[in-house]
This record gives C-alpha cells, structure tokens and sequence, in this order.
C-alpha cells in the first residue's frame, strides 16, 4: 500500500467493485485484512473482483479488535490494508488520526442500506465505510416467571422492585454501558450528541436525559 490514509471499505465492497477499483489499478493489487475465520466468507466476492479489474487481492485474516491499532504502525510504513474492518465506533479517532480517507459511493448503493447503518460511518457529512452487519440486542425471559415480556421499561422497573423485595431479580441488563443502553434511549428520542450545521456533532447539546416530553435528536 502506497498511501498513508487508507479507505475503511467493508470487505463486501469487493463484489461491487467500484470503490476500490481506481486504487487497485494503480497499484496492481490489493490489500485486505478480514476477521479471523471470517476470510472464506468473501472469497467469491474476491474471485469476481480480480476477474473484473485484473488486480490481485491479498488476503489476511487479522483479528477484528486490533486491526484499527495494527493500522496506526503499518499505515505509515506503507506497508498497511487498503480494506480493513472496523466498529463503526472507532471510526472518529481514526478519522482524526488521519487514518482514513472519505468514500466516493453512489447514492444508489448507499440507498441499499438502513440509514441508521450507512449514517454510522459518516463524519463531518463524508462517508468514511460501508457497513458490513449490524447487530442489535434481544430480550430473554423466563415463561415460569412471567407469561410475556412488559411492555414499557417502568413496567420492568416496577417488577424488578417487587423481585428485589424477594432477594431475586427481576431484569438484568448493562445499563450502565451504552452499547447496551442505548436500545432503551434511542428510541424514546434521546441522543448522546445533537448534529451541528456541518454534519459532525455538537458536543454541547447532549441528549441522554433531555426534558420531558422526549424529542428526536436534531439532525
């Protein structure tokens, strides 16, 4: 890899083709790190990319979580991915650090996505990935306890007391860690950040315990 700034392309972006088809040309091949145990996924998505652009494509599995870190020391030794994955959480240091360039997608196929996923790797209203899967939370219950899952989360609340008064629990969940919280704020239309004129965020308008009544996040 020749650049020091590399495009945060999801590995499916490979059967498309054309995000990464300019690069790819000039250098002749390309780079892409994969998940562990993940690579045979895409490996008819990298079969058809190099029939269709005559390129190679290297491909490396590396773990997940410590791609983004690899990409800080391999990045500047030109020696880094031209693909990578990366949670789309870790996607504004990276920017910051000038580890990722923005994307050149048509509207097209940013339109095949959810706009809550595509949203998530936007930054300053430039799109920096693809998202590959989105993963959500689901409620387990127990039928010997309860005949169907409450309906509000003060209903829980409620329940969940009169079990404490039992020495028991009545609703176990990481509240206190957003990536697990945040299925409960969003949807009442909390927010962690308002969106400022450009598209990034305003760090002086939070949104997680807003005045009644609940209003969605300005965007």
């Amino acid at each position: 890899m020749k650049k020091n700034t590399l495009a945060a392309l999801i590995l499916t972006t490979l059967a498309a083709g054309q995000l990464a088809s300019l690069q790819a040309h000039a250098a002749g091949q390309l780079n892409v790190w994969e998940d562990i145990k993940k690579s045979a996924g895409i490996k008819t998505a990298v079969s058809d990319f190099e029939k269709q652009y005559n390129v190679k494509v290297n491909l490396q599995e590396m773990p997940y979580a410590q791609q983004l870190e690899k990409l800080r020391l391999d990045g500047p030794a030109g020696i880094g991915p031209d693909v990578l994955v990366i949670p789309n959480d870790q996607l504004g240091g990276a920017v910051v650090q000038g580890l990722l360039s923005p994307l050149s997608v048509d509207q097209a196929k940013q339109d095949a996505f959810t706009p809550a996923s595509i949203n998530a790797f936007r930054m300053d209203n430039a799109l920096y990935g693809i998202p590959k899967a989105v993963e959500t939370l689901v409620l387990i219950y127990n039928k010997d306890l309860i005949d169907k899952p409450l309906d509000s989360l003060q209903a829980w609340l409620d329940y969940s007391k009169t079990q404490r008064e039992q020495n028991k629990y009545g609703l176990l969940a990481k509240f206190d860690q957003i990536y697990y919280s945040w299925g409960a704020i969003g949807p009442m239309g909390g927010y962690i950040f308002a969106k400022n004129d450009s598209g990034g965020f305003n760090p002086q308008q939070v949104g997680l315990i807003p005045p009644a009544p609940w209003k969605p996040s300005p965007s």
